[in-house]
């Protein structure tokens, strides 16, 4: 798919608008309030990197979720510290986990289902709800998507720098939450069975 068709830049730019709408719209009122692992996650990172205060648990989930914690600290330190500039954070990262995604797509189908699926996906209420939410599993979705995104590249590729960089993002994944740590056996299980074919 090396040809790319007029519509298909002006329509993606339209649903990645309707992604970002979808994430940023009424941050301070999501249906259900304040979710407790939300609260707890916010309070700890703005105490911990952005107050400097001591705090055992947060350094605990500081040093084994590293990019979780400090992917919320620039919109804490733009934004001021507190729950929104958190769910900020979330809400930014999935706009660009939804670009990724159509960045897979569209390297391994027809530029019409990846266009569909970036809509249903930019419009689904599971992934919306999901992504107005700080607490630290909604912080996973983009790093879920970028590794595969980037293999997907390196296998067309096949070029050392591109599979570095996939290490890297894979590395990042594994550092963003526990429940990401799969993807790193898919990569390799994918990349053998390509690499063999």
């Amino acid at each position: 798919t090396s040809s790319r068709p007029i519509w298909e830049l002006p329509l993606l730019l339209l649903i990645i608008a309707l992604t970002t709408y979808a994430r940023f719209y009424a941050l301070n009122s999501v249906p259900y309030g304040i979710e407790g692992d939300e609260s707890k996650w916010t309070s700890e990172v703005v105490r911990l990197v952005i107050l400097g205060e001591t705090d055992p648990s947060a350094e605990y989930h500081r040093d084994a979720l590293p990019v979780s914690f400090y992917s919320q600290a620039p919109f804490h330190r733009f934004f001021g510290a507190g729950l929104i500039s958190a769910r900020m954070t979330v809400a930014f990262l999935s706009v660009l986990a939804s670009a990724a995604f159509y960045w897979l797509l569209r390297q391994i189908s027809p530029i019409p289902l990846a266009m569909l699926a970036t809509y249903l996906l930019s419009a689904s209420i599971f992934d919306i709800s999901a992504s107005r939410l700080a607490n630290v599993e909604s912080f996973a979705k983009l790093w879920g998507v970028l590794p595969l995104a980037l293999l997907a590249w390196a296998l067309r590729n096949k070029s050392w720098q591109a599979f570095s960089i996939t290490g890297v993002a894979l590395a990042l994944a594994a550092l963003t939450y526990d429940t990401l740590w799969p993807i790193g056996i898919v990569c390799i299980g994918l990349t053998l069975t390509e690499l063999r074919g």
